[in-house]
């Protein structure tokens, strides 16, 4: 077993608004209690402030200046430590990787990863469910690197109901029919600027704790994200899907499929899109959406698209809905909006405004 230097720092709350005239080169893209959010922009380093006699953020309170370095890990083996301890941790890993043992949070901490450049290469079915990654209890954040699945294993994350997964400028991969390289069960999960590459399998499907028993759904947000998916074995072979009632949003982004971009299981779930490219091509359609009431009563679903471009045709079986507000589309969405409607000739796209 190594031994880590242990931090004793408190994590941040962030309880009101840092004045940025005071302190100007502090930025903060938003307000949780995660170290990654005090990550500055103009850097790789991660900046907070310890307050003093709290800990607490407070425009009227004196603050120490802090930089907070990543622990480097040196090897496979004190990454496996990391994960199977009960610490928060910050750590950055410099190494390319084969593993045959599922990484797992269980604990309830929350682990900062920085892969840099490194690669993390699954070898063989990985864990019970078929993941490199698995977040039972706590959070997971990656930025930078690369996870590859092998063609045995499911994908690369897993999340299940108590946990949180956030991907920031990572490349992942998976090549299994039947697997979701991303498959978030009643966890939450934010992807930032990753790319998904997908060969049979597909790419990300957020789903309830316990399907079809009205559990906790998932969520997920999806930030200009570039997601391609190839090849057919089934209905998940699509670049993002959803289940069991859950939610995902995308805003922005690129999302290539031979089969889907878009899909909404037979189980129901909300798909908000405010912006991006969609493309499918699965008998022509981009996007589908089927609930099957026999099966899953009770449960409900449907796309609302805030804006977008979207090459393929759409598949809307009822109770399922499509609510279209504005976007460029290569099939006529007059059925599915109160917008107005212009079709270019020249194009051959419809327009809603």
């Amino acid at each position: 077993m190594s031994t880590l230097q242990e931090n004793t720092s408190p994590l941040p709350r962030l309880k009101s608004k840092i004045d940025l005239t005071v302190f100007p080169n502090f930025s903060l893209p938003r307000y949780t209690d995660s170290w990654s959010d005090c990550r500055r922009t103009a850097s790789e380093m991660y900046k907070v402030y310890t307050v003093k006699n709290g800990t607490y953020f407070d425009e009227s309170v004196v603050i120490d200046d802090y930089v907070k370095m990543p622990t480097k890990v040196n090897s496979i083996g004190e990454l496996y430590d990391v994960f199977n301890s009960k610490k928060d941790a910050y750590i950055t890993f410099n190494s390319n990787e084969t593993i045959t043992e599922q990484f797992q949070i269980n604990n309830g901490q929350t682990i900062i990863m920085d892969l840099n450049d490194s690669v993390i290469t699954g070898e063989g079915n990985i864990g019970s469910n078929g993941r490199l990654f698995q977040v039972n209890d706590g959070k997971l954040v990656i930025n930078g690197g690369k996870v590859i699945a092998s063609s045995e294993s499911y994908g690369a994350f897993r999340v299940e109901s108590d946990g949180e997964l956030e991907l920031n400028n990572t490349i992942i991969e998976n090549s299994k029919g039947w697997g979701l390289n991303i498959k978030i069960l009643g966890g939450s999960a934010v992807l930032n600027n990753i790319t998904v590459n997908s060969t049979t399998g597909g790419g990300i499907e957020v789903t309830e704790a316990d399907l079809g028993n009205h559990s906790k759904p998932g969520y997920a947000i999806i930030n200009n994200c570039n997601f391609n998916q190839k090849t057919y074995k089934d209905h998940c072979s699509t670049c993002l899907s959803v289940s069991g009632g859950s939610t995902l949003i995308v805003n922005g982004g690129s999302y290539i499929s031979e089969n889907w971009a878009l899909y909404i299981f037979s189980s129901g779930g909300f798909i908000t899109v405010n912006s991006g490219t969609f493309i499918g091509n699965r008998n022509g359609e981009c996007l589908r959406a089927e609930i099957d009431t026999n099966t899953y009563k009770d449960y409900e679903g449907g796309f609302t698209i805030n804006n977008g471009n979207f090459t393929g045709n759409a598949y809307i079986k009822t109770p399922a809905y499509l609510n279209i507000n504005r976007g460029k589309f290569t099939f006529d969405p007059t059925n599915y909006t109160n917008k107005s409607v212009k079709y270019n000739e020249d194009t051959k796209i419809y327009s809603v405004s």
